[in-house]
């Protein structure tokens, strides 16, 4: 609870920017219930409040504070306010139940036996001595799945706030400092942190994503808004992939990779086959999640990945009724064993351009089409799974397509459980501008990430 200058990454409306990470969390979470240690004025409380309501009819906000009014505190040039003060300015946003406890987390935090949270926020006392002590009670009333947030990580002082906490962070628990940090005049910098059960901390260090890059179809603003909304709703360590046939001008955090020199070979989307390959992606990325460089990515989009990360592979289902003999798209997949996408997909494609000739992509994409299909790279999937089960995603896992699912319905707003919403092709750019004001939702997505 701070005020002062920021001088590194600026601030979120009237907060320091790293308060931005809270909102993110419940992005993410939608928590039912969130607590708060620490108070104050309650500015943090109404940023949660607000966020809870865009989704739940019935959120519940419960505050710890001391609540002892003062026209000065630490680090707060605004001072402290009353319980009776908060509560009336909490009660006044919306149809969220707040409480509001009273006293030293000592005692309160032990003696309370009300609701657990899904998100609990620790901006309480700056001692080691107050801040092992929330936690300890806090972590008792947080439930499964749930995240402990604590402010006050002090880069240069070990001896205040949470550092030494998350630095070694308790048996059992896995802790993560976050960004941005902001920096004041005496204290230095200063950024939030993350406590999550180790029972529900990812199973991967990294969680790899790949796309596409080619030709003048699309423009480097794709990858940008993919790679900016990646990061707003990603809790875990990721890092965004691109094959890409020329350097781009995006961020240094994106990797770029030379498209394989005989990608002209396998032309339009038929160049993608090759990620199936070992030989091709073994060194440099065995394990991956391919999305498509047009699509949209919703908040619980991390749960979907996460669900189907562990798999050999998975396919996206195109649920296109005019070929219904497609059922797979190639606008968004999974592998996780590299060497049964292999056998199963490259190697089978290698011989039905082998034999009985070396047939040209544009011969077996007739073929395709005189056989029933769509006569794309997916439909080689499709012919390929013929009468075997594959795990797959689609429309009953929060994914939905424009042309497949919002056309055909009339639909102006994504369903509650999306997660992923497929434009595919420059037919349907949500970077054009007619898709933006045919769709307020894809104005407003363009609006935050581009």
């Amino acid at each position: 609870m701070e005020n002062g200058t920021v001088t590194d990454a600026g601030k979120v409306g009237s907060r320091p920017s790293r308060y931005r990470n809270i909102i993110r969390e419940i992005r993410r979470l939608r928590p039912q219930v969130v607590m708060e240690i620490g108070v104050l004025r309650g500015d943090t409380a109404e940023q949660m409040i607000r966020e809870m309501i865009a989704y739940s009819d019935t959120p519940l906000y419960i505050g710890f504070d001391l609540f002892e009014e003062s026209d000065s505190a630490e680090f707060s040039k605004g001072g402290v306010k009353s319980r009776e003060k908060v509560f009336n300015r909490l009660d006044k946003i919306g149809n969220a139940k707040i409480t509001l406890v009273k006293g030293n987390t000592r005692d309160t935090l032990k003696k309370y036996h009300g609701p657990k949270a899904d998100l609990i926020f620790i901006d309480g006392g700056h001692s080691l001595e107050t801040v092992a002590s929330d936690f300890r009670h806090a972590s008792k009333l947080l439930n499964p799945g749930g995240v402990i947030l604590m402010d006050d990580y002090y880069h240069e002082n070990p001896d205040k706030g949470c550092r030494f906490m998350i630095d070694k962070p308790p048996k059992g628990w896995k802790s993560e400092v976050l960004k941005p940090s902001n920096t004041f005049p005496g204290t230095g910098a200063i950024s939030i942190a993350k406590m999550i059960h180790a029972s529900d901390a990812p199973k991967y260090e990294v969680i790899n994503f790949l796309t596409f890059f080619w030709g003048n179809k699309y423009t480097e603003r794709h990858v940008s808004v993919l790679y900016n909304a990646l990061t707003e709703y990603c809790h875990f360590d990721f890092k965004l992939h691109v094959l890409t046939d020329r350097p781009l001008a995006v961020s240094p955090d994106i990797a770029q990779y030379e498209l394989w020199g005989d990608y002209s070979k396998e032309k339009g989307c038929w160049r993608r086959l090759r990620a199936f390959s070992h030989q091709a992606m073994i060194e440099w990325l065995p394990r991956y999640f391919v999305l498509d460089i047009d699509l949209m990515i919703y908040p619980d989009f991390p749960k979907l990945v996460l669900k189907n990360y562990s798999n050999p592979f998975t396919l996206c289902r195109a649920e296109n009724p005019t070929f219904s003999h497609s059922p797979y798209s190639g606008t968004l997949w999974q592998v996780g064993d590299l060497r049964v996408t292999d056998r199963e997909i490259w190697q089978p494609f290698c011989r039905m351009r082998r034999e009985p000739q070396n047939m040209p992509i544009y011969r077996m994409r007739e073929n395709l089409f005189e056989a029933g299909f769509d006569g794309t790279d997916s439909a080689l999937l499709s012919v390929l799974f013929q009468g075997k089960q594959v795990h797959s995603i689609g429309s009953s896992d929060g994914v939905y397509s424009i042309p497949l699912h919002f056309v055909p319905n009339g639909w102006t707003e994504p369903p509650h459980n999306t997660k992923l919403i497929l434009f595919h092709g420059r037919a349907n750019d949500p970077l054009d501008s007619q898709m933006a004001s045919r769709y307020n939702f894809v104005s407003e997505y363009l609006k935050k990430f581009n």
